[in-house]
């Protein structure tokens, strides 16, 4: 039979404009430094907030110490909720929730193949976004819904924005329930 694989727990770590005290994993991205990523042993950088120079910056010391770096844009201009979408997507990946049918992977290679992920944390400014940009600019979308959810909106949910990516897209859609607010997704663009 099957035997249970003991995985070594991935590291994710956010980065923003500032350090969040309440949340050890929060950085400042102006703290961190090749040394600080090797020391943490972080597997998985999210950055919020920073210029093209400080995400240039911050590719080297991750390409160095094999951390995939994800850079995300929003259309969110409070910092607090890009937080909160990051903080949400990161305890997706570190909990096992089921259904457990989204995994560092999974981001990772959207991260690898976009050139640009955007974050949302409102389905309907999701769907506004989809509707505006061309469906084959998107390569990936990842949506976690919130709260109690049934078949019937797990299944519309998909469904909406299947019909805004092209079948070339990938759609990653699960659930966390303990995340805050409606909705956290990223959007891939290349």
């Amino acid at each position: 039979m099957f035997e249970l694989i003991d995985e070594e727990p991935v590291n994710i770590v956010i980065a923003t404009v500032e350090k969040n005290e309440l949340m050890p994993s929060i950085f400042a991205f102006s703290d961190l430094s090749e040394s600080q990523l090797r020391s943490e042993k972080v597997d998985f950088l999210m950055v919020y907030g920073a210029t093209e120079i400080v995400n240039d910056r911050l590719k080297v010391p991750c390409d160095n110490t094999g951390c995939v770096l994800a850079v995300i844009d929003s259309e969110l201009t409070n910092t607090d909720l890009a937080t909160q979408v990051m903080t949400n997507i990161k305890g997706k990946l570190d909990g096992h929730e089921m259904p457990n049918n989204l995994d560092i992977c999974d981001i990772r290679q959207l991260a690898e193949d976009a050139h640009k992920l955007v974050g949302f944390d409102c389905l309907d400014k999701l769907h506004q976004f989809l509707q505006r940009a061309e469906s084959r600019t998107v390569i990936g979308v990842v949506l976690l819904l919130h709260g109690r959810v049934d078949e019937a909106i797990f299944s519309d949910a998909g469904q909406r924005i299947q019909k805004h990516i092209s079948d070339f897209s990938v759609l990653y859609l699960s659930v966390f329930s303990k995340g805050i607010g409606r909705c956290s997704a990223l959007v891939g663009i290349k």
